[in-house]
């Protein structure tokens, strides 16, 4: 949106967003700088302009992949232009599993279980390239355990600035980046849907305590003990372990799980909470909202 009511139509925004960031980075070049791309080339509804349409093997979702990835290298390529790509950090993942329920027009999420919209590992565990040249070794495939959250700790340390006052659920990465050790300082990750604590996972251990299908109105299924994997052993979430042979690993999880709780105190309105989805919520541009759209342009 550039002026809070009016669209700009999915074939320009890339084209458009693109410009903006080439011209943040030139006028910050002798600086320090943040800057976030948020793609949506890949989300639901797929679209990609006349230059990509065809240009894959893998049908429109291939097509808006492909466009993200020459974005992604025309900026990498303005970092080079201004002698600035040796000694900038580039992170590129994503928010979220495949959303595998829409078929072609999803992505895969491998050996996984699950998609978008669940606790599965599908869902929610994603993957994460780190470049930065001077600094971190290539070719590096860690298996530390990491979340998005660890980004806020991660970037500080490396700004040298103090994070705020406060219990955070942040944890610095860069002694894992830089090839100082092979284990992160997260032990623990906390799986929500909405207000609802889902699973835990506690090192190699997770345990699901409710379990409910993405995006489906079937209701939401308790554990009691918890459904419990060792995704060191069984990442895709096949095997549970017997809750009787486990029962300290049990205990511990859902002692870390109760002392989370208590840490979160009252969590503010989620976009999954039933009473909140509203058509507001939805894409501006497909006329179930109170924005306007222009004229689609020829492509």
């Amino acid at each position: 949106m550039t002026d809070g009511i009016t669209c700009i139509f999915p074939f320009l925004f890339l084209s458009s967003v693109q410009q903006k960031a080439l011209e943040f980075i030139e006028q910050n070049k002798d600086g320090p700088f943040f800057l976030l791309m948020s793609y949506d080339e890949v989300h639901v509804p797929l679209f990609a302009s006349s230059q990509f349409l065809g240009s894959s093997t893998r049908g429109l979702y291939g097509d808006a992949a492909q466009e993200m990835d020459a974005s992604i290298g025309v900026i990498m390529q303005k970092l080079r232009d201004l002698n600035l790509l040796e000694d900038t950090l580039v992170v590129f993942t994503s928010d979220n599993g495949a959303w595998t329920k829409k078929d072609l027009d999803g992505g895969s999420n491998g050996l996984l279980r699950g998609q978008k919209g669940e606790t599965w590992e599908g869902g929610l565990r994603i993957p994460a390239i780190f470049y930065w040249p001077q600094r971190i070794p290539s070719g590096k495939v860690s298996l530390a355990l990491g979340s998005q959250l660890d980004f806020a700790a991660t970037f500080a340390e490396l700004a040298g600035v103090e994070l705020p006052n406060r219990t955070l659920d942040s944890h610095s990465l860069v002694p894992v980046l830089l090839n100082k050790t092979e284990v992160s300082k997260r032990d623990a990750v906390f799986y929500y849907r909405a207000h609802t604590l889902m699973a835990v996972r506690y090192h190699d251990y997770k345990a699901h305590f409710v379990t409910r299908s993405g995006w489906e109105i079937d209701p939401p299924e308790e554990h009691d003990p918890p459904i419990l994997f060792d995704l060191g052993k069984d990442p895709s979430e096949k095997y549970p372990l017997k809750a009787d042979d486990y029962g300290d690993v049990i205990n511990e999880i859902k002692a870390i799980a109760d002392a989370h709780k208590k840490s979160v105190g009252t969590l503010p309105p989620a976009q999954l909470d039933p009473e909140d989805i509203t058509a507001k919520n939805a894409p501006c541009c497909n006329h179930a909202t109170d924005c306007t759209c222009s004229t689609s342009p020829n492509y």
